[in-house]
């Protein structure tokens, strides 16, 4: 059983190497495999990156896609795979030695189709005091358990670290290419979007705990500000969510808007000092970081719902 792990980049070429050193570092041996690094119309040298490691390792290849857009390197990746079972991962990971050992025995058992391992964050900046653990989600943290289990829609594995036997893509289709992050922007909810598909063709999900991969976080992304900007995006993305998948139409989603606005974010905002600007701000900016989260996915959904109003085929 030949295993594909796809790779997708962009703009990494600085930490990319990284990754790939980790990799090769995980028990192999016996394991038909290939690593496909997928290069998303990077302006860096990711490619003579890669290049250092395919002249002297057969088993990696370096894959060029010009559309912008996770989901197209994603299905890029998945065109190009010769592998039974087709492996996703992060280009910002370290791998745990025993992780495609651990992948190739969950798809042993013939009746699962796909399988989440277990992700761990590691922040460059350190230990973070306002970091509460419902945030860890949007790092990569599965919180999924220590246990194998079968995973059950909504939870499902996450991007950094999923894999599915092919014959799920020739089943469901592949990745949404109006979801996922494309360039600078947030996007999200591709993974979402596909599981659900998945769900919906009756086909099992695994959980294995044991197949770990540890997510670095750079400085960068370990501010309130830059969690705070993640969720706007996530409020936007799960307003495509609910256009393109459940099928919720426009005035569905301004209901689901306003009754979110009114049951978690009007008793917070009722208490500030509007006829006082001034006192106004500070009672803002001062307001819990889990209050803050909400508004600001409030604000990404709204947002996307007057995009999905007046420009039906934005994103």
């Amino acid at each position: 059983m030949k295993v594909s792990i796809i790779l997708c980049t962009y703009n990494r070429a600085n930490i990319l190497a990284d990754t790939i050193e980790s990799f090769l570092a995980c028990k192999r041996s016996g394991i038909d495999h290939e690593l496909l690094v997928v290069d998303n119309n990077s302006q860096d040298n990711t490619s003579k990156v890669v290049e250092q490691f395919s002249s002297r390792e057969s088993t990696i290849s370096y894959i060029w896609e010009s559309m912008q857009g996770l989901s197209h390197a994603r299905n890029r990746g998945i065109r190009c795979a010769q592998g039974k079972v087709i492996a996703f991962v992060d280009d910002d990971v370290y791998f745990s030695q025993n992780w495609l050992v651990e992948l190739e025995e969950t798809f042993n058992d013939p009746n699962i189709a796909c399988m989440g391992g277990k992700s761990i964050p590691l922040f460059d900046a350190g230990e973070l005091p306002w970091l509460t653990e419902d945030i860890l989600s949007i790092y990569g943290s599965t919180r999924s358990g220590d246990l194998p289990k079968l995973m059950h829609y909504p939870e499902h594995p996450f991007g950094l670290n999923m894999a599915f036997r092919r014959e799920v893509f020739e089943t469901v289709g592949l990745f949404n290419p109006n979801l996922g992050r494309k360039g600078s922007n947030l996007l999200s909810n591709e993974e979402s979007e596909l599981f659900w598909r998945i769900h919906c063709a009756g086909l099992k999900v695994a959980y294995n705990p044991n197949a770990i991969i540890y997510h670095r976080i750079p400085k960068e992304r370990s501010t309130p500000e830059w969690v705070l900007r993640r969720y706007y995006w996530q409020g936007r993305s799960e307003a495509v969510m609910d256009r393109i998948v459940y099928k919720h139409s426009r005035l569905q989603i301004l209901s689901k808007f306003t009754d979110k606005f009114f049951t978690t974010l009007r008793p917070t905002l009722k208490g500030i000092s509007w006829a006082h600007p001034k006192r106004a701000y500070w009672q803002l900016i001062n307001i819990p970081m889990h209050q803050k989260i909400l508004l600001y996915s409030l604000v990404g959904y709204f947002h996307q719902f007057l995009v999905e109003m007046f420009y039906p085929r934005g994103n």
